[in-house]
């Protein structure tokens, strides 16, 4: 398990936590991804926005409290989360909704951005220029950290 400072800053959105609770199949990129992250391997980086829409999006589609009250206690007392204070608020995405993620992916100094949301992949690439991170799928990023992550 890589120290912290070692381990790859990263943002999962939503749709990647969720599609991890709702697949049953481990081999789905959503799935290793989220899987990552509970090994250590990654550092979740989280803003009480997205803690708070984790949170309130596994309880509307009917969670467990057990469950729920599980992902909360990790999101809350891992040393794999990082939990940052929104600085520069981002209004990049068609839907001001994702804005968040990529204001805390700025202010948490995310290497990768992860999501399956077009809004957040189709930003135009002149505009995804002013990031000092990367937004892609689930699938484009475990490509990317099992070339150059994994062995470090």
């Amino acid at each position: 398990m890589p120290a912290k400072k070692k381990r790859l800053p990263v943002i999962l959105d939503t749709n990647v936590v969720i599609a991890n609770y709702l697949s049953t199949n481990p081999r789905s990129p959503n799935v290793i991804t989220v899987r990552l992250w509970r090994e250590r391997k990654l550092q979740l980086i989280v803003s009480d926005e997205i803690a708070d829409e984790y949170i309130d999006v596994l309880i509307r589609l009917g969670s467990s409290e057990n469950s729920v009250a599980n992902f909360t206690t990790t999101l809350y007392e891992s040393g794999a989360v990082t939990h940052v204070n929104l600085g520069k608020r981002f209004t990049d995405s068609r839907d001001p909704k994702d804005n968040p993620f990529l204001s805390t992916a700025a202010a948490g100094r995310a290497k990768f951005l992860v999501t399956n949301d077009s809004d957040l992949l189709d930003i135009p690439e002149s505009a995804k220029r002013k990031f000092k991170f990367r937004i892609l799928t689930p699938k484009a990023f475990l490509k990317i950290y099992f070339e150059r992550f994994a062995l470090q």
